[in-house]
């Protein structure tokens, strides 16, 4: 029989703080969905309230799921998005909206919201969770928070299993505010040593992992490789739209912030449009991030990309995906990443998409992406050329090749830890 899974619901609450999830946010949902498909598991929520960790049933969950993605307008058609409107009619007619001031969150209105769509309670007592049971941390931000994640020491009996999205803050600190080295320890410390399993996406973050335990001669839990779910893209179903597609523009999407190197892009498009050349048009869909304040200056204040760069932050996701589905190509020239789902989303969407040549890239595209070193101007220049002469066709198939991860492989895995993981009293 199937053991009961209580997942970690502490991501999902601070991703209401925001108004649009991040792309972890959208795993973390990915695998509370997927696992309230399972009829034969019993499914719980564990949420850390102010005076301790409690469990929600299913009902509870499966509302709390609803209510997250009516937030984070994650079901609205693409069409309906204001944002969308306004860069379709930069992109198609020139026209430049007026600078939007995105939301970073309405706190009393919609965790009164999230309280009333679910009948969120006071939750019942964790003594409820059955002995054996799977803990699932997807969110990995709940080991910050020792109310949240401390019952599992005094649960030994719970299997307990959490997702490590990298070792980017160990591996590349450079890249990351000084606050996060403590807050990073502490996360992974706690999942070392609280965790049976520990899930990663993609076999270079499991070999970091592994090196990093013999190095410090750490116990290594049992480690998991799951590639991240490309939902948005998999969920996109919409007719074309030729006359955006006729429009030559390219899409670099995440944080703008130093480690997601969007100042390259930003730096190449001006030296190209000051030289008098020709250039397609690039929107940079994202929120403003740490280390970014050069990039945030050039979108601000550089007049010479000022008509073929446009900022955009506060896309839904599925507005995102028609957006890359219609361009002629993703830029995503990072210096550092964990997965890289945009590449996964743009290439099940049948987009080409240009990377930096990294190796943690290179597995997450399968090989389907066109790699190239993230300081090598005219190697990039060279295929955004190439690239901004095809006219994408109605692509919606993934590249040739590529095979996305599916949210069946999700229960799949977790079936996998509930067999592997052995019960102890």
């Amino acid at each position: 029989m199937a053991s009961p899974v209580a997942l970690d619901l502490t991501r999902l609450f601070v991703s209401v703080l925001r108004g649009r999830p991040r792309g972890i946010e959208r795993v973390d949902l990915d695998f509370i969905e997927a696992l309230l498909g399972d009829s034969d598991r019993e499914v719980l929520g564990v949420v850390a309230y102010p005076w301790g960790p409690r469990i929600v049933e299913r009902p509870t969950l499966a509302a709390l799921a609803a209510s997250t993605r009516h937030l984070w307008r994650e079901d609205n058609p693409y069409h309906t998005d204001p944002v969308l409107r306004d860069a379709r009619r930069w992109l198609v007619q020139g026209v430049r909206p007026r600078r939007r001031h995105r939301r970073l969150f309405h706190l009393p209105r919609d965790i009164v919201s999230l309280v009333a769509r679910t009948g969120l309670k006071r939750g019942v007592s964790l003594g409820r969770l059955p002995k054996g049971s799977l803990y699932l941390n997807v969110g990995q931000v709940g080991f910050a928070v020792e109310k949240a994640t401390g019952f599992l020491a005094e649960r030994p009996d719970l299997r307990a299993a959490a997702f490590l999205h990298d070792l980017l803050p160990i591996e590349e600190p450079e890249w990351f505010n000084v606050r996060t080295d403590t807050y990073f320890a502490t996360v992974l410390n706690r999942m070392l040593s609280r965790c049976r399993a520990i899930l990663v996406s993609t076999n270079t973050v499991a070999n970091q992992l592994k090196a990093f335990t013999q190095r410090h001669r750490i116990p290594c839990p049992a480690v998991f490789v799951q590639p991240l779910v490309p939902s948005a893209a998999l969920d996109y179903h919409a007719p074309p739209d030729p006359t955006l597609a006729a429009s030559p523009y390219f899409v670099t999407c995440g944080t703008i912030e130093a480690r997601k190197n969007q100042l390259f892009l930003l730096l190449l498009w001006r030296e190209q449009l000051l030289a008098g050349r020709s250039m397609p048009k690039l929107i940079v869909a994202g929120v403003r991030g740490y280390g970014g304040a050069e990039a945030h200056d050039l979108l601000d204040r550089c007049a010479a990309i000022r008509s073929h760069v446009l900022e955009m932050p506060g896309l839904s996701s599925q507005a995102l995906m028609h957006l890359i589905a219609h361009s002629r190509g993703l830029l995503m020239p990072t210096h550092a990443e964990g997965f890289g789902l945009p590449l996964a989303e743009a290439l099940t969407l049948g987009v080409p998409a240009v990377a930096s040549d990294l190796p943690v890239l290179s597995e997450a595209s399968q090989g389907q992406a066109i790699l190239v070193a993230n300081d090598d101007g005219p190697a990039w220049t060279e295929a955004i050329s190439r690239l901004a002469q095809q006219v994408p066709q109605q692509r919606l198939t993934p590249m040739n090749g590529f095979r996305p991860a599916q949210r069946k492989e999700l229960i799949e895995l977790i079936t996998q830890l509930d067999e592997t993981l052995e019960l102890t009293s």
